[in-house]
């Protein structure tokens, strides 16, 4: 089904459909080496709901699980109940609001060392069945694979790049031209945390030029491309591929619910906007319009 078929299925919607349509006839235009793609992780890759409940986020999993001491439940409940409500807090200035969300990784981190973190815990915890990828997303990313296009996933999860690659492994995802944009941690033998590594991501800072501080060897894989597949869920990650040199940009949110007031402000910032919970299937179809069948 062709991308403009696909855009009357009742879960898609857009604001200018002859805008994206130029859009992606100026992505035609390129080689398909001249493109890659960027995406999140929580709740863009994995579904919002499973079973018509909301899916906790895997460091919830983790605080709910019985997987540490109750002591690091109660502490990061309660760095939880201290930053949470900053980083939703529209008032607060960029710079302070990165400033705190970087002290909340910090002090998150320092916990998970001080009570015994295990990446033999992080591998069971990406089995729970909570834990799904949307429909359509195995097939686009092996489709990706087939055309050696550039996958980014990027994420400031608490559990950082291994919590990503046991996931990809988990559910038989993972494939040679994707790379993992995450927090990173050091580990002893017996697979004990010792040590986490910077740069420090977390939800403010999720930018494409970040990659130039510490992820030198993913940068110099798209640094000559010119063209952008972004995939995200909320409204202020989408501003990630500022300050990069790129020609053109693809936007495509997911919004897990379906509000007018939310609806409104998604499609002022994105092409293409998909509720509730929907799958890959447009995604799938338009990377084949663009890329070739």
């Amino acid at each position: 089904m062709s991308t403009k078929k696909k855009i009357q299925v009742s879960n898609i919607f857009f604001n200018d459909e002859k805008g994206f349509q130029q859009k992606i006839t100026l992505f035609k235009k390129w080689k398909k080496e001249d493109v890659f793609v960027i995406s999140d992780f929580d709740r863009t890759i994995t579904k919002n709901f499973v079973n018509e409940e909301e899916v906790p986020s895997i460091i919830s999993i983790l605080r709910k699980g019985n997987f540490l001491w109750v002591e690091y439940t109660k502490k990061s409940l309660n760095l939880f109940n201290t930053y949470h409500p900053i980083e939703k807090d529209i008032e607060i200035i960029e710079k302070e609001k990165k400033e705190k969300m970087l002290e909340w990784r910090e002090n998150h981190f320092k916990i998970l060392q001080e009570y015994g973190l295990q990446r033999s815990m992080i591998e069971e915890l990406v089995k729970d069945k909570r834990l799904q990828i949307r429909e359509w997303v195995k097939e686009f990313f092996s489709f990706l694979a087939s055309q050696e296009i550039p996958l980014i996933i990027f994420s400031a999860s608490g559990l950082g790049v291994d919590s990503l690659r046991f996931f990809l492994q988990e559910k038989n995802i993972e494939f040679s031209n994707i790379s993992l944009v995450s927090n990173d941690f050091c580990w002893n033998e017996e697979g004990l945390l010792i040590e986490y590594k910077k740069p420090i991501i977390h939800t403010c800072n999720k930018e494409i030029k970040i990659l130039r501080e510490g992820f030198s060897t993913v940068y110099d894989k798209i640094e000559k491309k010119k063209n952008i597949l972004l995939l995200w869920d909320s409204l202020g990650d989408v501003c990630m591929a500022e300050g990069f040199p790129y020609e053109n940009i693809i936007k495509i949110g997911f919004l897990n619910k379906e509000d007018d007031k939310y609806l409104s402000a998604y499609k002022e910032i994105y092409d293409v906007v998909i509720t509730w919970d929907g799958d890959f299937s447009f995604i799938l179809d338009l990377g084949k319009e663009i890329f070739g069948k």
